[in-house]
């Protein structure tokens, strides 16, 4: 068995793993994807739904930032506090308040999730640099371990395919502009580099909301005859004012203002990662992937007028062999590795002092055999240890080691009926450990217990010249859950009300519709729609919502093109009533429903495209985020555009 990447020449990156493709326009080749075996392969039968948001879709939609776009998505609910894609927070299967910890972030397999309560920075992904975004519905405890309990987004980075570059100039309604230079190169001796940059500056929708950011990012990568190698840099600078929460009688007034209070507010990040790693090819059927990868993230903060930092260090180390074994008459795909991760974290504030080493090692293997022509089996285990050593000026000021130990399995069987109709079930057990800070931040003498869960999935897939549907249905069953409950007591000489706490058990259950259709030569339409149903299975709050999650939500997109050169896009994203953030006792009304509109168009003139988007086209008065603290407003009808240039 080659590995996909040697068959499939540079168009993919090797080192992840994935499933079910939702393409946007026909092909005639297996497509090859990333998240459900953590290495390239064209059509592996797990049982799992992985829809793949191509390249073509990302440039139709005109958006900025990848929260943005992911917004637009019915199964993936975004919490975005400020509609610039910073600090937004983004979850799958019905996660709310701690819905960063429980999905799982990638960028081309390398972990975006933080130790501590910090969201993912989805902000220093650019979009420039996305080839693919990879979506995998439902729990992933087996293959991916702490944190995959709802599902794993696995953005796909561009890699190097030619000689050429690219410039452009992107204006908003604020004032702002966005720069971005890039260039690629590919050589004969299968060297091959690609470098870019994007520099962002714009006052956004709020007062006191002033965001000036810089992302720079370097690969290089030589090709060999038996493997591939490279290295990765990446530099992100954002310096962002925050305007706080509004009460209603503040919005009331003007949705745009900040109170006050947070006049001086702001944080200034400082990002850096290198990664190295590859693939080598040890026979036609075995390889060794591995990747290493150190990331440091320096925040400087004013909030609530006092001034503070936090420094978070990571570093990991991901080798894998994944190779091939002839089995019943067929080929059984095994794959099996270790997960390294030691990371670091400090905050010095007036609120709180606190040190913080988290130790993290797995070991876990995963098998996908076939039973006959048409049935495969996947099989996998994980064994995981955490070791975490806290020193808290307020709850553990002498220093206190935390150890956690987990097992967790999967089992699913795939049914291929035919060439275009695909039937699957699995059972998957996950677990989250405790965050750094959060076990440092509990009510007296509370100590937090690993989150651990079993996930029940079913789903149809059907493919056709480019059309594609996809049904899923789910069952997740949560023991432990963890979040932070403003209703808890604090810890001694805390400032903020509540604690973090382990939930009586909970339900998260529902079902996901996903659908692309190419309408002739000219249009494609996109559909998605998802039913949550997330609830407290006992305790005080028994049969109650959960808060902050949206029963219904839905989208529809499509995209017309007029000729070779002018194509427009339009989308119409709902999100149904919800309970407030931190209102798990129901007893507040809910956060009302919402619909936006945007429109976006392009238009290419030679080596030139302009591009127009008019978000929130009917003026949708809507929030990011509600508490019974206050609310983020999002912003009003807008306008954007921007021009660029490629050049060979």
């Amino acid at each position: 068995m080659k590995f996909a990447y040697l068959s499939a020449g540079l168009a993919l990156t090797p080192w992840m793993c994935a499933q079910t493709v939702s393409a946007a326009t026909p092909t005639t080749l297996d497509p090859v994807v990333v998240t459900a075996t953590r290495s390239a392969q064209a059509s592996v039968p797990t049982p799992a739904t992985v829809m793949v948001i191509g390249a073509e879709e990302l440039r139709a939609a005109g958006n900025t930032s990848l929260a943005d776009f992911l917004r637009s998505r019915g199964a993936i609910t975004v919490t975005d506090l400020y509609g610039a894609g910073t600090n937004a927070t983004i979850g799958l299967r019905g996660f709310s308040a701690s819905a960063h910890s429980n999905t799982l972030i990638l960028v081309d397999g390398r972990r975006l999730n933080n130790g501590d309560i910090s969201a993912p920075s989805v902000s220093q992904i650019s979009l420039k640099d996305v080839e693919r975004v990879e979506i995998m519905l439902g729990s992933a405890g087996s293959l991916y371990g702490d944190q995959a309990v709802g599902g794993v987004i696995n953005v796909i980075t561009r890699r190097p395919q030619g000689s050429k570059a690219r410039v452009s100039l992107g204006l908003d309604a604020w004032g702002g502009d966005r720069k971005v230079a890039e260039y690629e190169r590919r050589f004969d001796n299968g060297l091959a580099m690609r470098v870019s940059a994007e520099q962002r500056a714009t006052d956004n929708y709020r007062d006191h909301n002033r965001l000036e950011s810089e992302n720079y990012f370097a690969r290089v990568e030589s090709e060999f005859e038996r493997g591939l190698a490279f290295v990765e840099v990446l530099r992100s600078y954002e310096d962002l004012q925050t305007p706080g929460a509004l009460t209603a009688a503040e919005l009331a007034v003007n949705r745009q203002q900040s109170n006050a209070t947070f006049i001086n507010d702001h944080t200034d990040t400082d990002t850096r990662v290198e990664r190295v790693g590859g693939e080598l090819q040890l026979s036609d059927d075995w390889a060794l992937l591995a990747e290493l990868t150190r990331s440091d993230a320096n925040n400087a903060f004013v909030s609530f007028g006092s001034a503070g930092r936090q420094d978070r260090n990571l570093d990991s180390f991901n080798p894998r062999l994944v190779g091939a074994i002839p089995f019943n008459g067929g080929e059984m795909l095994v794959t099996t590795g270790v997960d390294f991760e030691a990371a670091r974290y400090r905050i010095a504030s007036p609120f709180t002092t606190r040190n913080n080493r988290l130790d993290n090692e797995s070991l876990y293997a995963q098998v996908v055999a076939p039973l006959s022509e048409s049935i495969s089996l996947t099989a996998g285990a994980r064994n995981a240890r955490q070791a975490n050593r806290i020193t808290d000026v307020l709850t553990y000021p002498n220093g206190q080691d935390f150890v956690f130990k987990q097992s967790v399995a999967e089992l699913g069987l795939s049914y291929q009926a035919d060439p275009e109709w695909r039937v699957f079930g699995r059972i998957d057990q996950n677990f989250r450990f405790p965050k750094i800070d959060e076990q440092a931040y509990t009510s007296p003498g509370n100590v937090l217990r690993p989150q651990t869960g079993n996930s029940l999935e079913a789903g149809v897939s059907w493919q056709r010249r480019g059309a594609s549907l996809d049904v899923n249905v789910y069952r997740l069953d949560l023991t432990d859950e963890i979040a932070f409950d403003s209703t808890a007591t604090r810890p001694v000489g805390a400032f903020f009300a509540g604690a973090n706490v382990n939930f009586d058990p909970t339900r998260h259950q529902g079902l996901s519709v996903d659908l692309t259709l190419p309408v002739g030569d000219r249009m494609t339409v996109w559909a998605s729609y998802a039913y949550t149903d997330a609830r407290f299975r006992s305790g005080t709050n028994k049969d109650n919502h959960i808060a902050y999650v949206p029963t219904h939500s839905a989208r529809a997109s499509a995209e017309y093109r007029w000729n070779e050169a002018w194509s427009t896009y339009g989308e119409l994203v709902y999100t149904g009533e919800r309970r407030v953030s931190g209102d798990n006792a129901n007893v507040r009304a809910p956060a009302d429903s919402d619909t936006v509109v945007n429109l976006n168009s392009r238009y290419r003139i030679g080596n030139a495209t302009l591009t127009a988007k008019l978000n929130n086209v009917f003026d949708e008065h809507y929030d990011g985020f509600e508490s019974s603290l206050g609310s983020f407003p999002l912003p009003e009808r807008n306008l954007a555009m921007e021009v660029a240039w490629e050049f060979d």
